[in-house]
């Protein structure tokens, strides 16, 4: 499958983005931090994002897409991009869109969000909920959310998911144009080589200056000897050596 390369630096110059006063929410340690959902959709990123689907579109010939968007290892961005990325085309009167988080580590969509982690998609595996139940309107128009769900462990949450996944997809693809699936890093979790057999395609999120050569290697060996196919990467944090404004009168 041919692959495209996007660059998406979601958290650089993120005060370039925020709105004017954006909204506050505690910090881990009590203090108040802006979070990522409250970033200015500027004209320029939302060019970024909605490219994305246009491209997608494009290679795999499908109109209603599956993907996931995961990385290498921790910290890279890739929640934040699954958000970003829905919340941009959904904006954009592309359709509807729909956001899961399987990030059995580190379940954090429902914070950018803002809605609970539970009711989810375990809660839905486990037999306690319907799937109207569990999949929540979010303060965008034509974006919605099936967060993670019930506490558990990482083991069971993984198994759970592994088992009942690919009959989740398969019921919901007809229902959204677009499907986004912020899964595990790759290193940590088999579960985005599992996830990767059900859907059209995977986005590897890689934080410039911060991952090893290696380990993004690692990564995309994992999922190529899956037979998952790669849709493309997106290079996030990346540092210009001239200004944004320069460089971008001249690509």
């Amino acid at each position: 499958m041919k692959k495209f390369f996007a660059d998406i630096d979601c958290f650089r110059k993120l005060k370039d983005y925020f709105r004017p006063d954006p909204p506050r929410m505690p910090g881990p340690g009590g203090e108040e931090e802006s979070l990522p959902s409250d970033i200015l959709l500027t004209p320029l990123l939302k060019e970024r994002f909605a490219s994305l689907l246009t491209r997608l579109q494009r290679i795999t010939q499908k109109r209603r897409l599956v993907l996931q968007i995961s990385s290498a290892q921790t910290n890279e961005g890739s929640t934040t991009v699954s958000f970003l990325s829905g919340r941009t085309m959904a904006a954009s009167n592309l359709g509807d869109f729909l956001l899961i988080d399987c990030d059995i580590y580190h379940p954090h969509l429902h914070t950018l969000a803002r809605t609970e982690l539970s009711p989810g998609l375990i809660d839905l595996f486990l037999g306690t909920h319907r799937v109207s139940e569990v999949i929540k309107p979010t303060a965008v128009d034509h974006l919605y959310l099936l967060p993670l769900g019930k506490s558990i462990q990482v083991n069971q949450a993984q198994i759970l998911i592994s088992q009942n996944i690919g009959a989740l997809l398969e019921e919901l693809r007809n229902s959204y144009d677009c499907i986004l699936i912020d899964s595990p890093p790759i290193n940590l979790s088999s579960l985005t080589e599992i996830i990767g057999s059900y859907i059209d395609g995977t986005i590897l999120v890689i934080k410039a200056n911060y991952t090893r050569r290696e380990v993004i290697q690692a990564a995309i060996k994992i999922l190529d000897q899956a037979g998952v196919p790669i849709s493309g990467l997106i290079l996030n944090e990346r540092q210009y050596v001239i200004p944004d404004f320069v460089y971008r009168r001249m690509r």
